[in-house]
């Protein structure tokens, strides 16, 4: 894919994400927020974070009981509204990365668009 980018003089804005991994990352007032920003009623999403407020989490070992810690990041997992919740956040970081470079898509067409495996 680079090589023909450079062979074609073409302009680029590639995108690396670790999705398994940036579901942990995702702050979760900035997605209340984000959330908003798609119409979503506030009473509604007041109720889904909800779900969120004081979440603590303990990791089991073999050395013993280990404290509760809070958790202020991610979406909570085997949660039913995981994957929308993550996917609308996702929506928007693209949408508006997209919107900060909308002259290098103006001529884009379906040839210039890869998806690595």
């Amino acid at each position: 894919m680079l090589e023909g980018i450079r062979a074609k003089n073409l302009n680029a804005v590639l995108l690396f994400a670790h999705f398994s991994k940036a579901i942990y990352s995702v702050h979760r007032d900035k997605m209340a927020e984000i959330h908003g920003a798609y119409g979503i009623p506030d009473e509604t999403m007041k109720a889904v974070m909800m779900l969120y407020k004081d979440t603590r989490a303990k990791v089991q070992s073999s050395d013993g009981d280990p404290d509760f810690f809070g958790v202020r990041a991610g979406v909570l997992q085997g949660d039913t509204l995981a994957p929308y919740l993550f996917i609308r956040f996702l929506d928007y970081v693209l949408r508006t990365s997209i919107d900060q470079h909308k002259d290098l898509y103006r001529n884009l067409e379906a040839e210039h668009i890869r998806l690595p495996a």
